[in-house]
């Protein structure tokens, strides 16, 4: 190689010489002529210099009205009206800027290459062209386009973080499961919007990386960069994609359909399950002979419910056609939601018979369907009470109630009698905070005042511990003990304990300002039995008849 170099270097060496002797020979043998050529040569030079600028700048408005194909003129954006603030991200093409338009804080992803090659040019274009036809709430809102070169950029709403953010983050624990499983269902709500008949979008990227969160803590499917608006993509398909979320036929070099995009989304399952990167640590040849030759798939932990390892399992199946659409998995993961919210097995079977489909009841739904379920009979006072425990009524409050109150047993009468034993009791205050318990025992004067309420520590899933909070003598402060067991031991043990440990532990006064006490003084209240007047006209107080009730 070297001997090749130095030789084409004499060449070219010996080439320019021979020039420079013959252009010497030239110019003696005729001076005018040579200075008649270098007048030409300049003003060719010159001509060539405004041609090609003229030519950049034709290839500028040729790149920038091709941009603009296909989008609409409302999504046009000029680049004096964005304004750039600190940088959120940045990618192999582009840049992901926190700004403003018109005083909107919006996201801004301004593109490295602003000299735009015919394959980026692309690329842009067709991810314009996909955003601008999507309009789903939990699909990336595109605001606007920005086609000027040297300021190319596409505006979306602005979002605070992605999935990825907060599974694998280094200063935060993740969400537990239950919050993270609603977002599997945010992704397949915007994944079967995508995947709609007619107007199909393939991803074909679809990672923890570009599923994204807003400030309400709703996910939406991002990043179209790579995406195609067709059924399916044919053989030859350039590989695209990151190498550990891809399907097996990628890389066999086969069709590509929509359920290439459900194999990426069981493996964000499993991310969201695990809170692990899948495949850490491998090179893209190596994960590329475990998924498309040897079929292995990440290790699904032992602990993972039999529903959600089936779900998970039948997203990534290396045949294709097992795989299920979008539309069938949210049903799935619905259920699997409620399986991580609800630890009672009975109430967890209420649930999803009665509201597989809501994160949320309103109470006199839940009460009607509740006590036809179990066959509960009670008051008004005992309905309060338990509308007061759960309102409003959620998932995460329901299970709260029956970790406190529960197990829930077929006939859920005794579970609702516990409940409204509690709340009678003067010292119970329910789910209030430590610093809030300090606050009303430091209202007290008497030492020996106390309360009992909701310890926000959990002995274990699905059984809820109590906490008796009491003020000490001579200005001591407020203390703190852990009542473990829960679960229908320490609730039906509780007043027992109380009595039994009183002299021992000093507690003498039930501290006042319990949140259920309005519902039992309701008994102690004047009530108006009849009343009885003489006059049409004469409807003052005399003549009405009290009696006290206790």
């Amino acid at each position: 190689k070297e001997k090749r170099e130095k030789k084409e270097k004499r060449e070219k060496r010996d080439k320019r010489d021979k020039g420079e002797e013959g252009k010497g020979k030239s110019e003696k043998k005729s001076d005018g002529k040579g200075k008649e050529r270098e007048s030409k040569s300049r003003s060719k030079k010159a001509k060539g210099k405004g041609g090609e600028k003229e030519g950049k700048q034709e290839k500028k408005e040729k790149d920038e009205h091709k941009l603009k194909e296909g989008v609409d003129d409302s999504y046009l954006i000029e680049s004096k009206d964005l304004k750039y603030e600190e940088a959120l991200g940045e990618g192999s093409d582009a840049v992901v800027y926190k700004g403003k338009l018109y005083g909107k804080e919006v996201a801004i992803k301004k593109f490295h290459r602003q000299e735009v090659e015919q394959s980026i040019l692309d690329d842009l274009v067709n991810e314009i062209k996909i955003l601008s036809k999507l309009h789903h709430p939990n699909v990336l809102l595109l605001i606007g386009v920005c086609v000027e070169v040297g300021n190319v950029a596409i505006v979306t709403e602005l979002m605070v973080g992605s999935l990825f953010s907060l599974l694998h983050s280094e200063s935060s624990p993740p969400p537990p499961l239950r919050t993270r499983l609603k977002y599997a269902a945010d992704v397949c709500l915007g994944m079967a919007y995508l995947h709609r008949p007619n107007s199909t979008v393939l991803h074909r990227d679809l990672k923890a990386l570009n599923l994204l969160v807003d400030k309400n803590g709703t996910l939406k499917v991002g990043d179209f960069g790579i995406s195609q608006m067709n059924a399916s993509r044919e053989g030859q398909d350039p590989f695209l994609g990151s190498t550990a979320w891809l399907s097996p036929e990628v890389f066999r070099g086969e069709e590509y359909t929509t359920k290439c995009d459900v194999y990426s989304f069981g493996v964000v399952l499993w991310e969201i399950l695990t809170c692990e990167i899948p495949w850490k640590g491998l090179n893209s040849a190596i994960i590329v002979m475990k998924v498309g030759k040897k079929h292995e798939r990440p290790e699904i932990p032992e602990t993972c419910t039999p529903r959600l390892k089936d779900l998970i399992e039948r997203c990534w199946n290396a045949d294709p056609k097992e795989r299920p659409p979008f539309s069938e998995i949210l049903p799935e993961i619905r259920l699997c939601i409620i399986e991580a919210s609800v630890f009672d097995p009975v109430g967890r079977e209420f649930w999803s018979t009665n509201f597989a489909d809501l994160d949320e009841v309103a109470f006199d739904q839940f009460w009607q369907h509740f006590k036809k379920t179990f066959h509960v009979y009670t008051h008004e006072i005992g309905i309060e009470c338990f509308r007061v425990v759960n309102d409003p009524v959620t998932l995460e409050s329901f299970n709260k109630c029956l970790s406190f109150f529960g197990p829930l047993e077929p006939k859920g009468q005794e579970f609702v009698d516990r409940i409204v034993n509690m709340c009678e009791k003067p010292y119970f205050h329910g789910d209030i905070g430590k610093e809030e318990a300090v606050k009303l025992l430091g209202r007290q004067k008497k030492a020996g005042s106390f309360l009992v309420r909701f310890s926000g520590t959990q002995h274990q899933e699905g059984l809820g511990n109590y906490a008796l909070s009491m003020k000490k003598k001579h200005g001591g402060g407020v203390s703190h003990i852990r009542l473990t067991g829960g679960g229908g031991t320490v609730c039906d043990n509780l007043e027992r304990f109380i009595k039994l440990n009183k002299k021992e532990l000093g507690l003498k006064h039930a501290c006042p300002g319990s949140r259920y006490a309005y519902i039992f003084k309701k008994e102690e209240e004047v009530v108006l039995t009849g009343y009885e007047y003489t006059n049409a006209f004469d409807m003052g107080g005399d003549n009405l008849k009290v009696d006290k009730k206790k």
